[in-house]
């Protein structure tokens, strides 16, 4: 799930789900969550950016869903401008050195070039 897309949810249904460790015919590691919607229990699967470090099977877990797609759900710790702010400084950190080795690169065959095409000088 995208920084855009977790933004988005922030304006949907905000309620608290249980963590499920292990779901029947899952066979990856991420973690799922049931929770009540519409008077039904619903288990959806949390996005592979929820950090499960501090989560065990049957804990709570405050989360957000989109009303009318429950299977768009999110931790709600992981909405707001903190994991925006860290994912758009961790994007422009990566930007600044990818430009950065650019241009020394750049200059560096510049350099090679210049020496390469310059006369050798002779000191008497």
């Amino acid at each position: 799930m995208t920084a855009k897309n977790a933004v988005d949810l922030r304006n949907g249904v905000h309620t608290v789900g249980i963590i499920r460790t292990h779901y029947h015919g899952a066979n990856d590691d991420r973690l799922w969550v049931t929770f009540t919607v519409a008077n039904d229990q619903v288990t959806r699967q949390l996005p592979a950016t929820t950090d499960r470090k501090l989560l065990d099977d049957g804990d709570r877990l405050a989360i957000v869903y989109k009303a009318n797609h429950p299977e768009r759900v999110i931790a709600e710790r992981d909405i707001g401008s903190g994991s925006l702010l860290f994912w758009s400084a961790f994007t422009a950190v990566g930007l600044a050195l990818v430009i950065y080795s650019g241009l020394t690169l750049h200059h560096a065959r510049r350099w090679q070039l210049r020496e390469a095409t310059e006369p050798p000088s002779f000191a008497n």
